[in-house]
């Protein structure tokens, strides 16, 4: 899957649309404008959909390019963007509410950390969750040689704060899945997510953070994209059609919305590590954009505070999945 990631990705010239109102260059990410850009109208020809989409996806996660008016999107842009937006004005945005294993394992940490036997006993009740703990936990991501053995190995792999960061996570994907065009881009943010928990626990001393804190922040990074993702359903509901949004509409309501729904979620879910921290967002954003640069194929990433042959021994144990991205064991 992502061997064409790593190729030349097409730059989107100028403002010409299709008919379904996205843009049908959508702009230049900024790794197409690194790597080149394509003839105006060019495809790729590539079968099965567009080659650059994720890789445009994940770049403009952290250079969404130039703020964008509304008026200057297409309709099903302006729709979804408009719509986010409202929702969040009048504080109508849903912040799902956490399935009854995430809220018991925080009850469970809140009270002192008891015996793994009880957290178990807890995601047993749950069985798509438990199946995702032991998923996770087998990852190419965290590089063990061998499966668990079981849902209590895969709690002592993950640790106890990361698991209750994972069920959120899960939770949260599961939700857009059911909300139709953004699957795949759950499914990109989830894979970043794995990737993010795995190389901020490794450089946890370099950024000073707990290795289990580090690793919770990782997997939670982008709780805010999964809920505004999420709020397609509604808005399609008030739109009365199917939308389709681009990724520079999804960018923009990220940049414009990001902040604000991820406090709302915080609130909701009495989750604190959710909240600003400056000093530290600004270093775990530079340590995502090594991530995804790396995964791109692009050098010069760098991260204040730590090594740059560090960074790179760290940033090659988290390659991307699939047959290709194997992380090393």
């Amino acid at each position: 899957m992502w061997n064409w990631v790593r190729k030349l990705l097409f730059g989107r010239p100028g403002n010409a649309r299709g008919e379904d109102g996205r843009a049908r260059d959508g702009g230049r990410s900024a790794f197409s404008a690194a790597k080149g850009r394509a003839e105006p109208g060019q495809k790729s020809p590539s079968p099965g959909g567009d080659p650059g989409e994720e890789g445009e996806f994940l770049a403009l996660l952290d250079e969404p390019g130039d703020p964008a008016a509304l008026d200057d999107l297409g309709p099903d842009d302006r729709l979804f963007l408009s719509g986010v937006l409202r929702l969040v004005r009048e504080r109508r945005l849903e912040i799902p509410v956490l399935p009854h294993a995430a809220i018991e394992v925080s009850r469970l940490l809140a009270h002192g950390d008891p015996s793994i036997g009880r957290y178990v006993e807890v995601l047993e009740k749950d069985p798509g969750l438990s199946v995702e703990v032991l998923r996770t936990a087998n990852s190419a991501f965290y590089g063990f040689r061998r499966p668990a053995r079981g849902l209590r190995e895969a709690v002592v792999r993950l640790g106890l704060h990361p698991v209750r960061g994972l069920l959120v996570m899960a939770h949260l994907r599961s939700r857009v899945l059911r909300g139709g065009p953004f699957q795949e881009q759950a499914g990109w943010l989830n894979d970043l997510s794995l990737a993010l928990a795995r190389v901020f626990r490794k450089l946890a001393p370099d950024l000073g953070m707990d290795p289990d804190e580090a690793s919770t922040r990782g997997l939670l990074f982008h709780v805010e994209h999964f809920v505004i993702l999420g709020a397609l359903g509604v808005i399609q509901t008030v739109a009365r059609r199917p939308l389709n949004p681009s990724n520079h509409a999804l960018a923009e309501a990220f940049r414009r919305c990001g902040t604000g729904v991820r406090e709302l979620a915080a609130d909701a879910w009495q989750l604190p590590m959710l909240r600003p921290d400056p000093d530290l967002d600004l270093r775990l954003r530079a340590v995502r954009r090594a991530v995804v640069r790396s995964w791109l194929g692009q050098a010069g990433a760098e991260v204040p505070g730590v090594d740059p042959d560090r960074l790179s021994e760290v940033l090659a144990q988290a390659a991307p999945p699939g047959p290709s991205g194997a992380a090393a064991g």
